[in-house]
């Protein structure tokens, strides 16, 4: 199992971390179960600064390519909600 910590840096950051979550609450009841079944779990632990931590839990995760491929969608995620990573918000990955 891996976790991924997404932390808001700034308030641009803070908008676009706000902006997923609010995204993520419009999606099907389908998509979500989707997401559960392939191992995903995301929660926000904290609201200032805001900070989004997804748990991955599958068998594909200890792979470091899998893992890029992640991080990377996270980015471009953000990317287009308008924040830059290391300037608006920063991405961790924690070994479990």
């Amino acid at each position: 199992m891996k976790e991924i910590l997404i932390l808001a840096l700034n308030d641009i950051g803070d908008a676009a971390l706000e902006k997923h979550i609010n995204e993520f609450k419009k999606i099907g009841l389908k998509q979500r179960l989707i997401f559960k079944a392939a191992g995903y779990k995301q929660e926000v632990i904290s609201e200032k600064p805001k900070q989004i931590l997804l748990t991955v839990n599958n068998r594909q995760v200890n792979n470091p390519m899998f893992l890029d491929l992640i991080t990377q969608e996270i980015e471009t995620a953000l990317n287009v909600n308008g924040a830059q990573r290391d300037t608006d918000f920063k991405i961790e990955v924690k070994n479990e």
